[in-house]
């Protein structure tokens, strides 16, 4: 790869990773089904169209270890497709590891990479590939045989029996239909263009190292010519463009290669089956007047045209490191944009009048107005780039069914995998915090909640285990869930697991939400044994970290022999700074509680508030008791005030509710959240400011980590 090509093409290359990045990671569920299924042909057509477009089109970009590995693949996918190859999971493996590469490779480029590091290991893969094919096409090579029997006896057939040579030359024909790599040898008999045959006489022996420049240059002038006569058909044109493509970028870059050879004999293989010289009789003039048409409208400008096949094989993965987005939409937030100016108007209005001593009670009025439509507009922003910002949560469920397939393969079990919500939309950020849940807790259903299919049987259960993933939208919250009908969560194991790593004394009782909290704990696992895909207690404690940090949380539930369910709650927008605050006042400062975290506010008499022995002071609320504190005192901003009843916000804090005293409740409104620099928000009270209308800061409290007066 040329650094002149990155640099002169460097947004179009953008463009072409991303699509292909993006068209490749839907692959690994169509490749589990077609493994289940493989007589499903429209599956294994919608797996090679990407392959074959990133085939045609790395090379353009310089990628030629791409355009090999993606070559290969194509080959083997082309196989599968003509029912020469059979599917196994031998060949879904080798399949899936080519697949894996690729994206690999990409993800490279992408970073300003090269596109293999370690060409030891890329040599034996594509080595591998190709022998998957050799391996296992005994049915083409037995017709293969069979073919050039028959042309050895045509060639040595005398000419009196004309009736016996007739019928072998059509059945050599019909022959030829299915060993297209052997249209080459005897291509000349056939009534084909000049060019056609220039091309595949001089290919017709193998290429040890790289072919002599008289012939090479003899190749790409008969690639020219072929373009011409087939200017009337677009698939051929097409076809005949990307051989182009690939001539030049092998000239420029490696030379005439063997691999330059086999590219071009496979695409004039598929041209000539297009049969798109029909029409073109042999004389030239016949040809002259019909090739100014289609060149303004059918001839192709470059791969980037092509591109989009990735995309259209994949069209709901959406999720990646780029976005796209509906122009309606982009149509829709400019309106609101232009609305702007229409405000911008009317307050420029407003301050002509009061310079002008206009009537106070008009300017109240159209300032009431201004104002309205001002909180109208600034709504309709915020849900519109909200709505920008969501993609359909199917790029992060399509990983499940490989990942599963692959734990049951490596261990020998059954397992199906049901995926319900794929057309759920999320914000982009909510994409990346469920990843790392979604792989932790797919894994441990898959490889310690589904159990071996003997012990399946013996316990009167089907054979296939079956792990089921949900993504739902809730009110204010995305939810997740994982079930699988395993044998559910040995509650005695992990509390062993834990007194064994000191999370917990021995003999100590622990109820089920006790036990629950430790596999969140480093260290904490029921794996019988360590493997590479689970089973050293690491992960789950990060998940649990992010899902809290995130404002999320997660609910566990099991059930001996029947399964187990995890289920994870995230709010609807984690990275947004907008968000609905209730503001409080304690000395002479305001604070902002996120709206969610707020239960209840309530006047509560001092005779309510009790002392707990060993629990500090308490507040009694509906036949509750609940761990009380002051905002003052945890912010130190002095002792509480001396009053007959205080005003109590109750709030979600930690899974738990907390009675926190503050002095004033001053309403409801949107605040923008703001970091404040040189303070330390990771696990602090204080998460940030947000900017109030008199230009003074409100500090933005986070309920989880407020400390009651008692020791929790």
């Amino acid at each position: 790869m040329s650094d002149t090509q990155i640099n002169l093409d460097d947004g179009l290359l953008r463009e072409f990773l991303d699509e292909s990045i993006e068209a490749l990671h839907s692959l690994d569920e169509l490749f589990v089904r077609l493994e289940a299924d493989p007589t499903d042909l429209d599956n294994v057509n919608t797996i090679f169209r990407p392959v074959h477009s990133i085939k045609g089109n790395s090379a353009f970009f310089g990628l030629i270890k791409v355009k090999s590995l993606a070559h290969e693949l194509e080959t083997l996918l082309d196989m599968v497709r003509k029912e020469t190859l059979q599917v196994s999971p031998a060949l879904i493996d080798i399949l899936l590891q080519g697949m894996d590469q690729l994206k690999a490779m990409l993800a490279s480029v992408h970073a300003g990479q090269p596109e293999i590091d370690d060409h030891d290991h890329f040599d034996t893969l594509l080595q591998n590939v190709k022998n998957a094919g050799t391996a296992t096409s005994s049915d083409e090579q037995i017709w293969t045989r069979v073919l050039q029997s028959i042309q050895n006896l045509l060639e040595n057939t005398p000419d009196e029996i004309q009736q016996i040579t007739e019928q072998l030359k059509s059945l050599g024909n019909d022959l030829k239909t299915i060993c297209p790599h052997n249209q080459s040898a005897e291509s000349a008999d056939q009534n084909l263009p000049q060019p056609v045959n220039t091309i595949l006489s001089i290919l017709t022996g193998e290429i040890e190292d790289k072919l002599d420049n008289e012939s090479a240059q003899s190749i790409g002038e008969a690639l020219r010519e072929i373009a011409d006569l087939v200017a009337d058909h677009p698939e051929a044109t097409d076809l005949t463009q990307s051989t182009l493509d690939s001539y030049n970028t092998f000239m420029d870059a490696l030379g005439f290669d063997a691999l330059l050879g086999e590219i071009i004999l496979e695409n004039l293989n598929k041209i000539i089956g297009l049969n798109p010289f029909k029409q073109s009789a042999p004389d030239e003039s016949a040809r002259t007047p019909d090739k100014p048409e289609p060149q303004t409208s059918e001839t192709p400008n470059q791969p980037q045209q092509k591109t989009p096949d990735a995309s259209q094989a994949a069209p709901q993965n959406d999720a990646s490191k780029t976005m796209r987005i509906a122009e309606s939409q982009i149509d829709m937030f400019l309106e609101f944009v232009g609305e702007l100016l229409v405000v911008n108007d009317m307050y420029a209005y407003l301050e002509q009048c009061l310079a002008d001593n206009t009537d106070v009670l008009k300017i109240l009025s159209d300032f009431r107005r201004a104002n309205q439509t001002f909180g109208t507009l600034s709504n309709n922003l915020q849900t519109s780039i909200m709505s920008i910002r969501k993609v359909p949560v199917r790029a992060l469920l399509q990983k499940v069914p490989r990942l599963v397939r692959d734990i049951a393969s490596a261990s020998g079990k059954s397992i199906t995998v049901n995926i319900e919500g794929e057309t759920t939309e999320v914000d982009k950020s909510l994409i990346d915090m469920l990843d790392a849940p979604l792989t932790h807790m797919v894994r441990n259903a898959a490889d310690h909640g589904i159990e071996m299919p003997d012990q399946r049987a013996a316990a009167g259960k089907p054979e296939t285990g079956t792990i089921n993933v949900t993504v739902e939208e809730l009110d204010n919250f995305i939810e997740m869930t994982i079930q699988d009908d395993g044998a559910g969560l040995n509650y005695d194991a992990i509390a062993a697991k834990a007194e064994k790593i000191g999370l917990v004394k021995p003999g100590q009782k622990l109820t089920k939400a006790d036990v629950i909290e430790f596999l969140f704990k480093s260290g904490v696992s029921t794996a019988d044994q360590i493997t590479d895909i689970s089973g050293r207690g690491v992960g789950m404690d990060v998940v649990k970290r992010m899902i809290d940090d995130a404002g999320g949380a997660v609910d566990v539930k099991s059930k001996a022999g029947k399964g187990a369910t995890f289920t994870v709650a995230l709010p609807k927008s984690v990275t947004t700074q907008i968000m609905e605050g209730y503001l409080v006042a304690a000395g002479q400062h305001r604070y902002v509680l996120p709206m969610n975290k707020v239960c209840e506010t309530a006047n509560i008499p001092n005779n309510k508030f009790k002392t707990v022995v060993g629990k500090g002071k308490c507040v009694v609320k509906q036949d509750k008791i609940l761990p009380s504190t002051s905002l003052r005192t945890i912010l130190n901003l002095g002792p509480e005030l001396e009053k007959e009843e205080h005003i109590v916000v109750t709030v979600n804090s930690n899974k738990s509710q907390t009675a926190m005293i503050v002095d004033d409740v001053l309403g409801v409104q949107k605040v923008v959240l703001r970091q404040i620099d040189g303070l330390e928000t990771s696990g602090e009270l204080i998460v940030g400011g947000a900017l109030m209308g008199d230009g003074s800061i409100a500090l933005i409290l986070n309920p989880d980590n407020l400390t009651p007066d008692f020791p929790a």
